[in-house]
């Protein structure tokens, strides 16, 4: 199973438990993959694991940015829970 074919599958299975939470970020992770695939990138696991790493990416820095101000960081690094399994270790 590719690491999208597994994302997709997580994704129906967070939806069908309505752990909501876990399905709008697994929703804005397929979305990242499917903008690299209009964009002509295949979904190979290496891409995928591109677009992973970009989020993640993000993610820390608004962490860091929250932690600056004072501001609770939980649901961002929940966030970076739901990413974890797609990652090699």
């Amino acid at each position: 199973m590719t690491i999208k074919e597994q994302i997709s599958a997580d994704f129906m299975v967070a939806y069908k438990s309505q752990d909501m939470e876990k399905k709008n970020f697994l929703g804005v992770l397929k979305g990242a993959i499917q903008t690299q695939e209009g964009k002509g990138i295949e979904a190979t696991d290496e891409n995928v694991l591109k677009a992973i790493k970009s989020l993640e990416k993000g993610i820390n820095e608004t962490i860091e940015s929250l932690k600056k101000e004072g501001v609770d960081a939980s649901v961002q690094e929940k966030e970076l829970t739901y990413l974890k399994p797609y990652q090699p270790t």
